[in-house]
Order: structure tokens, then sequence, then C-alpha cells
């Protein structure tokens, strides 16, 4: 990072409406000691703040419709960082120093910040999207936005005028990034309340991310204080043509810590290629969660199923209609304690199923010892491994055996298969079991040898592999350790096995 006190060829743009003097002063003065020069652009009279300042600050006049002339004038000017701030705010003292390092981190590719958001760019509702940017993006899609207000970057990043992909501009305008030659956008995670007055420091804002590997349209953690962020957890963005939608739902409950670990190594795992919808099905916890959920800063769209005492099969049919409601390519069903361990799983699964033709796939890994009387060794799993004709599954079990932490499904699936058992299997698993089954007499699978993402098990792992005080979401102490009991097991195996289930309607759940 670069030296704190270095601050030659830097230049802050502060941009003012029709605020105090003492307000605009507050962040001259954040700012002084920061940069080389200030262009304070106003649209009101700023004639008593002229006298007080020396040439380093320089006043103009402007009218609100000339902003995007004077911007791109100032940028080109021979400064080579431009901060972009606004007369609101308070800067701590090493404010520049922070994001001028940030960006010689990101060797002048991007544009960093530290206001952003996800905005449905194109969406029906344009009184609350007044951002139209290039006229190749007519569709609508999810586009990150960086407040202008708190960005800063480097001359070199541009290979052309700063905004000249943008048509239109207000107080919360954002850089539109998803044009062509535009540079990739990184927002400074961090507390929101960070800027609001000149004790606070930079010591806890971190790029999280490695960043050898720019993104064009991700951020590195998103904050919620530019107008029109995506607040809504019940709308969704429809479907682009040319973009694939993805959905990852989660169910949880009770377990905070799994879930936040879980979500962290998706965040950082995620391919921004796919527009992406976050579900997280929580079962009444009492753990924060919720509190955990409502107040997370997400750079995608995510919608919270809010369930009570459903259990896994349960919560599962609940993410089941928000998906139909939803609209999706392909989906992600998976338990809270899984983790990604690095970039390209998701794209691993949708090849996969491309590939393969198989819409319904199941992670596997023979190394996680888990109760089947009919596998007696690692070894035996092993020597029966089978690889597809496509080259991009493989099986070691028939689906039976299979494990519930992670499967795919497609809309066609849901059609097909229809919903998760509940009546014959209120709570604990086999439901899976009798999902996966069914989806592989329909063809979705294979039933005797039952596909996973061949290589998963290099992108993926189970929390409680890495860890020795793993815990249920359900106790096995408690009173729902009975349907465990031979009779019990035998009853639920009796409908598994029943080779004439194939769809469960919604009414018979």
């Amino acid at each position: 990072m670069m030296n704190q006190n270095e601050k030659l060829g830097r230049k802050a743009i502060i941009l003012g409406g029709a605020s105090s003097a003492l307000v605009a002063e507050r962040a001259i003065n954040s700012l002084l000691p920061q940069v080389e020069h200030i262009t304070y652009l106003s649209f009101s009279n700023s004639d008593n703040l002229n006298q007080n300042y020396s040439s380093q600050v320089k006043f103009k006049r402007i009218n609100e419709n000339a902003i995007l002339e004077e911007l791109s004038y100032e940028i080109d000017s021979h400064y080579g960082y431009i901060l972009i701030c606004h007369n609101s705010l308070i800067y701590p003292n090493n404010y520049a120093a922070c994001l001028c390092g940030y960006i010689e981190d990101l060797k002048r590719q991007a544009v960093v910040g530290i206001q952003g958001g996800l905005y449905k760019f194109g969406h029906e509702n344009s009184a609350i999207h007044p951002f139209y940017a290039s006229d190749k993006k007519k569709s609508p899609t999810q586009v990150h936005f960086l407040s202008i207000f708190g960005s800063a970057f480097h001359r070199d990043v541009f290979s052309r005028g700063v905004l000249e992909p943008l048509k239109s501009i207000n107080f919360m305008l954002g850089f539109y990034n998803c044009t062509e030659n535009f540079p990739p956008l990184f927002l400074v995670p961090g507390n929101r309340d960070l800027i609001n007055n000149s004790k606070n420091d930079f010591g806890i804002w971190r790029l999280e991310k490695s960043l050898e590997n720019l993104e064009s349209a991700c951020f590195e953690g998103a904050d919620s204080d530019c107008t029109g962020l995506l607040s809504s957890r019940k709308s969704s963005l429809k479907k682009v043509p040319g973009r694939e939608k993805v959905i990852i739902a989660i169910k949880t409950y009770n377990r905070l810590d799994y879930l936040s670990e879980c979500l962290k190594t998706w965040l950082a795992s995620a391919d921004p290629k796919y527009d992406w919808v976050v579900i997280v099905a929580d079962d009444g916890s009492t753990d924060g969660t919720l509190e955990y959920l409502e107040m997370l800063d997400f750079p995608f769209e995510l919608h919270i199923l809010k369930n009570r005492r459903k259990y896994a099969v349960g919560q599962t049919n609940t993410i089941f209609d928000l998906c139909k409601n939803i609209g999706f390519d392909f989906a992600f069903l998976i338990d809270d304690d899984l983790l990604f361990k690095k970039k390209g799983w998701d794209s691993l699964y949708i090849n996969a199923i491309k590939s393969s033709g198989y819409a319904h796939l199941c992670y596997f890994n023979p190394e996680i010892k888990y109760e089947n009387e009919d596998v007696n060794s690692l070894e035996d799993i092993n020597k029966n491994r089978v690889v597809d004709p496509s080259g991009t599954c493989e099986a070691f079990v028939d689906c039976y055996s299979c494990m519930g932490c992670l499967f795919t499904f497609t809309e066609v699936v849901l059609e097909k298969v229809g919903y998760c058992d509940e009546k014959n299997f209120p709570v604990r698993g086999q439901w899976h079991i009798d999902f996966s089954a069914r989806c592989s007499r329909l063809g979705f699978n294979k039933e005797a040898s039952f596909f996973d993402a061949l290589g998963s098990n290099h992108y993926i792992t189970l929390q409680h592999e890495n860890s020795n005080d793993y815990r249920c979401a359900i106790s096995w102490g408690s009173q729902y350790a009975s349907v465990t009991n031979r009779e019990e097991k035998q009853r639920r195996y009796k409908v598994i096995y029943d080779d004439s289930r194939l769809f469960i309607p919604k009414k018979n759940v």
C-alpha cells in the first residue's frame, strides 16, 4: 500500500449543492492535507468560500446540466490520481492514501470506491432506476455501480473520456461498468458509517479477495448508501437473453457461524458472468441468523425465506416455490455447512449439466464417512467409480446412497419431478434420496450410477471435515433420533424404492 503521507499528483473534485459554508469547509479542510489540488464545483453561490483558501483550492460555479462537461475537463488535467468527493462528507485523514493505495494494488486498472450497490438496469420501474448508459444495454440486467461520491481512480485506467458512456447524472451518479472498454469496479468493504466524522480511520477497510484476476462486473463488497440499491426481497430480475440466471439456495437453522462462512466462500468464488440470485431459507433460528441476514450488504439479489420448523424437506419446498416464481436457468440447493474452496465450481457443474444432459447432479465426497450399511470402506467406494460418456461427470454409488449437501436442478426438473415428500419424510434425512431417485427415474441422473460433476472435490468441501466440534442443526440426542430406528427406516426405504414414484404434486406434500 502507498505511503500514507504521499500526496503528489492527487486531485480531489468536490461536488457541492446548496450546502452551508460550514459544511463545505469541513469537507475541504479534511481533504486539503491529503491532496495537491482541490476543485470545488458548486451549484450555488460559493463567493463566501473563495477568500478563505489559497490557490490550492479552485472554486467554480457551474450549471447542474453542465456537470458532465466540467467533470470531464477536470479529470483530463495533468494530475494522476482523481478523487471525486461530495461536500456533505468529512473524510478521514488517510482517505486519499487508502484509496490510492488500492489503485496501485490493482495496477491502476480499476476504479475503487466506498459506496455502491446492485441496480436493475432497464427495469420496468424506471422512476427508481434513473441511470441510462449504453444503447447496447437495453435488456434488463444486473448492473454494479460505484457512487460518484467516494470514488477514486488513476487517469491511466481510461482509454477514453471517463464519462463518455453516461447519458444522465444526478447526485448519486454511479460509474457504469458494463460497457466496452470500461474498467472494473472495486468497492472497499467497511463500516457504512465510517466517514461520518474526522475521528474515523481506515483500519478496517480492506480488499478481502485476491487482486490478481480482476473481474469486469464484480464488487469486492457492497454498501447500501446508494439511491436505487436493490432492496426488495420479493421482486426478481427477469432472465436476460445471452446471460444465464443462476440461483444459489441455502437451508439454515441455528448455525450462523456455518452460514456466514458458507456465504463468505461463495461470494469469493461465484463467477460474475452469471446473473446470480441468492436465497436463504431460515427455519426459525434463535441465534441471530435473521438479524445477520437483514443487515447483510450483498452485491447480488438476495431473498430471505422465514420459515418455522418446516425442517429441511419443508424448507426445500419453500425454495422450490420461490424458484418457480423467480425463473432461472440453473439452481444449486446447498446446506449451510458447505464451503467453496476456489473459483470455477459453478461453471464446472453448469458445463457438466450441459455436456451430460443430467440436470440433477449431486455433490459426493468419497472420503466423508456417513452411515450406509452397504459400504464398508473407502476402497469399496472408489473401485465402483464410473465416468459418464461426456467425461464431465463421475459416480461412486447409486442414487440410494447419495449425499444431499449440494444438488442441482432446473425448471424442467421441478416441472417433471415436483416437490419433496414432507408426509413420508417429515424430518431428518431420506427425503433428498427420494427426490434424487425420482429424478433418476425420469432421466435427470442415473439410478445405478448417480453422477456428480467430475472433480468437484477440488472446489467444494464441508465444514465438518475441518472441525472437531461439528454440530448438526438438530441434535442427534433429541426426540428426532427416533426416526433412525429400524422400523422407521424400513418404512422410509420401502417408499424410496417404489419405482412407480415419479411426480409429487404440491397438494400431496
